[in-house]
């Protein structure tokens, strides 16, 4: 059975959010609110910002994933076992309908 992947790009695109999200402020900040800000985002505090994010992200993903493939692996099980079974078992008519000879005249 195929992997899930729209998991990984649903945490992506949320983390891409965040970053949005996060420029925009930046970008809004006055030069002495950024360099307030600039005193407290120290590079080992950025770099903890930066994993715990990526965590977060990671765990958005595999959360996604397993939900993805309780839910909608059933369902692609029992449409796969149909489409397989049509595949193995061609329709045949029967007898009856097959001999003319067979046919009951209609009731008058």
């Amino acid at each position: 059975m195929r992997t899930w992947r729209h998991p990984i790009l649903f945490a992506a695109i949320a983390l891409a959010f965040a970053v949005l999200a996060a420029l925009g402020t930046w970008f809004d900040f006055s030069a002495e609110e950024r360099a307030q800000a600039g005193a407290i985002f120290t590079s080992p505090r950025v770099a903890l910002l930066v994993m715990l994010a990526l965590g977060l992200a990671g765990t958005l993903a595999a959360l996604a994933s397993h939900w993805a493939t309780r839910t909608l692996g059933g369902i692609r099980r029992v449409a796969e076992s149909s489409a397989t079974s049509q595949l193995r078992t061609p329709p045949t008519a029967s007898p009856s309908l097959a001999d003319p000879s067979c046919a009951k005249s209609p009731v008058r």
